[in-house]
C-alpha cells in the first residue's frame, strides 16, 4: 500500500480548512484538502478593484484498506466579491495548446503550479501553466514526464453566477490520458498552485467588494472520482475560508 509521505505536516503548516468528506453512498476514505487564499488580503471596493493572486494547495488523504483513486472532474464555486476578467487580455486555445503551446502568446500565461502524483508507488512530478482562454475558459496545460511523457491541456469552465452568494462556478473535466498514463492510474497528492497577478494582467482576477465584517468569504470545492480497478466512483467535498481585510 502507497503512504503519502508527510501529510499530517503539510496539512498542519499548510491547510487550515476542513477535510473534504466523501457523499452518501460510495465508497468511504477518500478525504482531501484545498487551501486557498487571495492576496493581497486587503479587498478592493467596485470602484476600485483590487488586482490579485488566487494561491491555493491540494493535499490528498490516504483511503484506508485501498489504493487512492484517479480525479476525474472538479467543481468550484466563489464568492461574491472576485471577478474573472478574462476577456480583456491575450488568451490561447484548446486547439493552439493540443497542437505547440510555444505558439500562445507569451502574455496569455497566466500562473502556474508542480506538486507531487503517484503513478503506482513511484512518484511523479505534474507541471502545470494556467492559460486564459478568454471570457470563459481557462487551461491547465499539464506535463507529466513519468511513467511516460504527456501533455494535455485542460478545460476550466468559468460560468459567472447571479445569485447573491457565489460570483463563479469554476469546473473541469481531467482528460483520460492524464488520469491513467501508460496504463497507470494516476493519483495527485500535494499540488501547490497559483493563478493571477502577473505585471502584464494585474486585474485579471480581482477583489471588488470590500470585506465582510466577518473577515472572510467562503468558498467550496468538490471532486469527482474512480477507483481502479473496480470502477467504483464517488465525490467529496471540501469547504473553506478566504481570509480578507
Amino acid at each position: 500500500m502507497r503512504k503519502l509521505l508527510g501529510v499530517a505536516s503539510l496539512v498542519g503548516m499548510a491547510l487550515a480548512g476542513v477535510a473534504g468528506t466523501p457523499a452518501v453512498g460510495q465508497k468511504p476514505g477518500y478525504t482531501f484538502e484545498v487551501k486557498l487564499d487571495v492576496v493581497p488580503r486587503k479587498a478592493g471596493t467596485e470602484n476600485r478593484p483590487r488586482g490579485s493572486t488566487l494561491k491555493g494547495r491540494f493535499v490528498a488523504g490516504q483511503p484506508l484498506g485501498q489504493e487512492p483513486p484517479v480525479i476525474t472532474a472538479g467543481r468550484v464555486l466563489l464568492p461574491r466579491g472576485i471577478a474573472y476578467n478574462g476577456d480583456k487580455y491575450p488568451r490561447c486555445s484548446k486547439v493552439t495548446l493540443q497542437n505547440d503551446a510555444d505558439e500562445c502568446p507569451k502574455r496569455s500565461i497566466m500562473g502556474a503550479g508542480s506538486g507531487n502524483a503517484y503513478a503506482d508507488t513511484v512518484i511523479t512530478t505534474p507541471k502545470l501553466v494556467f492559460y486564459n482562454g478568454g471570457a470563459n475558459w481557462m487551461y491547465a496545460y499539464t506535463t507529466y514526464f513519468n511513467p511516460a511523457f504527456v501533455q494535455e491541456p485542460v478545460p476550466i469552465q468559468v460560468k459567472r453566477l447571479s445569485g447573491r452568494r457565489w460570483s463563479y462556478e469554476i469546473e473541469f473535466g481531467v482528460p483520460y490520458n492524464l488520469q491513467v498514463i501508460a496504463g497507470v492510474p494516476i493519483t495527485p497528492s500535494d499540488v501547490p498552485f497559483s493563478v493571477g497577478g502577473k505585471a502584464y494582467a494585474r486585474d485579471y482576477l480581482a477583489t471588488n467588494a470590500g470585506c465582510p465584517k466577518r473577515g472572510f468569504r467562503p468558498y467550496v470545492v468538490s471532486l469527482d472520482y474512480r477507483f481502479y480497478p473496480d470502477g467504483a466512483t464517488g465525490t467529496s467535498v471540501d469547504r473553506g475560508r478566504l481570509a480578507c481585510r
